[in-house]
């Protein structure tokens, strides 16, 4: 699907995102992802680089993130995902990530 994106897309198009991510809850059962990271990484693969973001991240609707289009076999996307193997996706960012939200929910639970 996302391969298909970046075949629709003129070279240097752009394609504005936002992830609805969100720990699973029975107020939100129906939501597909917790994380963005492999969000991020497969958006990577198919041959887009971030470019820059907008919106309030406080608001209902949060931060739209817009990621421009580039050829997914130029050396410097192909040196991009394996950066991402080692670090946007390895299994000690995800632990730390898990770690941080637990540790924030503590936080805003004594805070409020």
């Amino acid at each position: 699907m996302v391969a298909g994106l970046h075949t629709v897309l003129r070279p240097g198009g752009w394609l504005v995102t936002n992830f609805d991510v969100r720990p699973p809850s029975p107020e939100n059962a129906w939501h597909l992802y917790d994380d963005d990271l492999n969000l991020r990484a497969i958006l990577h693969r198919a041959g887009f680089v971030p470019s820059g973001r907008f919106g309030d991240p406080s608001s209902s609707f949060g931060q739209y993130l817009v990621y421009g289009r580039v050829d997914p076999t130029a050396t410097t996307q192909r040196l991009r995902v394996q950066l991402d193997r080692l670090v946007l996706t390895s299994h000690p960012r995800r632990a730390i990530r898990r770690q941080n939200r637990r540790l924030a929910v503590v936080i805003r639970s004594k805070i409020g």
